[in-house]
């Protein structure tokens, strides 16, 4: 019987020191990355990029299962922000640039956040699944850290909502997948047991698709708080 992962457990508390370790020493190690621009970029972008394919190949060979209810992570929510970090890196062109920037700044920190906070994480330390989702998102972590630290760029107001329309669209393409596989990608079929929004006007909105509305709520609200967050760091260095 493989350990179960507790949430906020020894294990967990770690693993969230650990991610603000990795903020912290980018921060820290700031010019060290500027002068070391290119061949940083290169290691990530690609690095990245090939995060998938090694990810098939790994579950395939190495743990011989793979399962399209759970093995697919570029339908992921972390997963696109690590695919649009790599395309923003390589890309010289500015409205792609733009795009993905907007993606990697609402939906990559609010994932983290989600992640960090509800994982969608069954198995505990040791466990090798343990190990596969915390280096999967510390590598994120360490990403969007880099972007943001090394390579900010000014967004305004549109570039919110934005990021809330491709959301929408977004979920509107995942979620008859989710019901024709049978899986849960960005959680669009079952939310996070920890999550809970109640019974409002005789509707349940803790379940599926109901609780689809005041998740979308919630997400347009943190956006709202990145966004504010994000000025008030782009005011202080100017």
């Amino acid at each position: 019987m493989p350990p179960l992962f507790q949430p906020f457990g020894f294990s967990h508390f770690v693993v969230i020191l650990l991610s603000f370790a990795i903020v912290f020493l980018v921060y820290r190690s700031r010019d060290w990355h500027y002068r070391h621009q290119k061949i940083v970029l290169k290691i990530i972008s690609w690095g990245g990029l090939s995060f998938f394919p090694i990810h098939f190949l790994g579950y395939f060979f190495v743990l011989q299962t793979f399962d399209i209810r759970y093995d697919l992570p570029i339908l992921q929510i972390c997963g696109i922000t690590l695919a649009c970090s790599s395309i923003f890196l390589l890309t010289k062109k500015a409205k792609l640039q733009e795009f993905t920037y907007n993606i990697i700044l609402f939906w990559g920190v609010s994932a983290m956040l989600a992640s960090f906070l509800t994982p969608a994480l069954a198995e505990g330390f040791p466990h090798i699944y343990f190990w596969l989702f915390w280096l999967s998102h510390w590598a994120i972590v360490y990403i969007l850290s880099y972007i943001f630290i090394v390579k900010p760029r000014n967004i305004d107001y549109q570039s919110l909502w934005q990021s809330v329309s491709t959301l929408i669209v977004f979920a509107l393409i995942i979620y008859p997948f989710n019901l024709f596989t049978n899986s849960n990608y960005a959680f669009l079929v079952t939310k996070p047991a920890m999550i809970q929004f109640g019974v409002w006007g005789g509707i349940d909105f803790d379940q599926s698709p109901a609780y689809i509305f005041p998740a979308l709520g919630v997400i347009i609200i943190l956006f709202h708080l990145i966004y504010g967050t994000k000025l008030v760091l782009e005011r202080a260095k100017s």
